[in-house]
C-alpha cells in the first residue's frame, strides 16, 4: 500500500517536472527563434527591416471583417509567435509569419500558414510563412520537402566544460 502511494507520488512528480522541462524548452526555442528572424528573412530571400510590436499585430485586423473568424482563431492569431516586416529583391514590402518551437509539428505549420493568410487578408501586403525549431517532426517533412513552408532549424552553441574555463 505505501509502495502504491509511494509509485503515485513519485509519478506525479515526474509528470510536473516533464510539464516544466517542455515550458522551458518551448521558451528557450522562442528565445534563440527571436534572434533568427532576420537570418529566416535572409534565407527566404527577403530584406529584413523590423519585427512587429505586439500591440502592431493586436491591431491588425482593425480595419477587416473579421465577422467569420472565431473569436479564440483571431486571439491565436494575435498571440502569433513572430511578425517580421521584410522587402522582397525589388524592395517591395512583404511580411514573414513564423511560428517557433523547440519541435515544430503540423499545428506549427497550419498556424503559419494560417496567419500569413490572415495578414494578407488584413492589410493587402503579401506574407510568407515559416517555421522554426530545434527539430522537426516527421509530420512535416512532406510540407517542408514540397515547399509549403520554409523550415528553419534552431542552433544553440553550448560550450564545453572547458570552453568555460580556458575561454578557449
Amino acid at each position: 500500500m505505501a509502495t502504491d502511494f509511494s509509485t503515485r507520488k513519485l509519478n506525479e512528480a515526474a509528470e510536473c517536472l516533464k510539464a516544466d522541462l517542455g515550458s522551458l524548452k518551448g521558451f528557450m526555442a522562442l528565445d534563440v527563434g527571436l534572434e533568427e528572424i532576420p537570418l529566416i528573412a535572409f534565407r527566404m530571400g527577403y530584406e529584413y527591416r523590423r519585427l512587429l510590436e505586439r500591440v502592431e499585430i493586436i491591431h491588425m485586423p482593425d480595419d477587416a471583417d473579421t465577422s467569420d473568424i472565431a473569436e479564440d482563431v483571431l486571439n491565436s492569431f494575435m498571440r502569433a509567435d513572430a511578425i517580421a516586416e521584410t522587402t522582397d529583391e525589388e524592395g517591395r514590402m512583404r511580411y514573414l509569419a513564423v511560428e517557433i518551437s523547440f519541435t515544430s509539428h503540423k499545428r506549427d505549420v497550419d498556424m503559419a500558414i494560417r496567419n500569413a493568410e490572415f495578414i494578407t487578408r488584413f492589410t493587402g501586403v503579401p506574407a510568407s510563412s515559416a517555421v522554426a525549431s530545434f527539430q522537426m517532426s516527421n509530420e512535416i517533412q512532406d510540407a517542408v520537402a514540397d515547399g509549403s513552408i520554409f523550415w528553419h532549424e534552431l542552433v544553440i552553441d553550448f560550450f564545453s566544460p572547458d570552453e568555460i574555463i580556458t575561454g578557449v
